[in-house]
């Protein structure tokens, strides 16, 4: 049976995947940024603490954009289409 993804919702939807782009950042720059500050003992390393903040936003409104540009997109042309099989 084919299906149609006809509407996302933005805000939810970009919410979501900027908060997993928070997570998935974090690991690795949290502590990447604890030994460089150790190693070189500058408060500047520190400020890579911040990075995963900035990425937070920047993929909330990249995301928005995007899932907004789909809405226009499938209202226009329709969505993206999959099948969908019962498994017994």
């Amino acid at each position: 049976m084919k299906k149609q993804i006809a509407h996302i919702s933005v805000h939810q939807s970009s919410k979501v995947i900027a908060l997993i782009s928070f997570f998935i950042s974090a690991i690795f720059i949290v502590p990447g940024s604890i030994i460089a500050f150790v190693i070189s003992r500058e408060i500047s390393s520190l400020a890579f603490l911040l990075i995963p903040f900035f990425y937070l936003l920047i993929t909330y409104i990249v995301q928005l954009l995007v899932f907004w540009s789909y809405n226009v997109v499938a209202r226009s042309f329709g969505g993206v289409e999959f099948d969908l099989e019962d498994h017994v």
